[in-house]
């Protein structure tokens, strides 16, 4: 939904329309086909991270893009009352705006079965060459489950559908996990940095100037900072974190 709040459009299916002449090369047919398939009843639209449709560095701007998205919603939803609709969003980020006249459900957290097949399939995806599951990943997967079971203070975390995909990641790029859930919000929120990089092609220079080593160090105390206050730790707790206990 952020697309949509950063393009100052007012029409979901004219957003739409843009968006698929532009990266499927529809050529000026999207519009024809998509009018056609929501009459028929024949499209779902999936409209993620409605929370980040607030945008703007003032309270009254975040407010007004948030506004303009929600009414675009009750538009499309007046305007084809057959049509599937499936918004989501944060919980925290949610409640704090005007919600949506529609039914509402929470994702429930993972249990530990669920998390044990979550990686069980992960690290199970068949090999696109020999079309079978690698033995080696198969026992990476293995080898997290088990560490996850031991180490309870991390598995209350992966209960959390992203958590859980981002530890998924950093195991099989690492194959270590650390023990302190601190570290490991740590990990997660560089990673997902990293992320954020590659969508928008920024380059990290592999060697830095002094410059540039103040700012990655700065950028890491920024991190950490966030994850404190995620984390709620006390200023005791971030020393003991911090080894600045005296």
């Amino acid at each position: 939904m952020s697309k949509f709040a950063e393009s100052k459009h007012t029409n979901l299916v004219d957003f739409s329309v843009e968006d698929w002449d532009n990266h499927y090369g529809f050529k000026g047919q999207a519009l024809t086909f998509i009018e056609s398939q929501l009459r028929d009843g024949k499209l779902l639209f999936l409209l993620d991270a409605l929370d980040e449709a607030a945008i703007g560095r003032q309270k009254d701007e975040r407010y007004a893009t948030y506004k303009r998205v929600f009414e675009a919603i009750e538009q499309l939803s007046r305007s084809y009352p057959q049509l599937p609709i499936v918004v989501t969003a944060r919980i925290a980020g949610y409640r704090q705006l005007a919600p949506l006249p529609f039914p509402e459900y929470e994702v429930l957290p993972f249990r530990p079965a669920e998390i044990r097949l979550f990686i069980e399939k992960w690290f199970g995806q068949p090999d696109p060459q020999a079309g079978t599951p690698d033995p080696r990943q198969v026992a990476l997967g293995q080898e997290l489950n088990d560490k996850l079971h031991n180490t309870i203070r991390i598995q209350t975390l992966v209960t959390n559908p992203l958590l859980l995909s981002l530890t998924t990641i950093l195991y099989q790029k690492h194959h270590d996990l650390p023990t302190r859930r601190v570290d490991l919000y740590k990990r997660c929120s560089k990673l997902l940095l990293e992320g954020w990089d590659k969508t928008r092609l920024i380059l990290r220079p592999s060697i830095l100037d002094t410059d540039q080593k103040e700012q990655l160090r700065r950028t890491d105390c920024l991190i950490d900072h966030i994850v404190y206050q995620l984390y709620g730790l006390t200023e005791d707790e971030i020393a003991i974190v911090e080894g600045n206990v005296q």
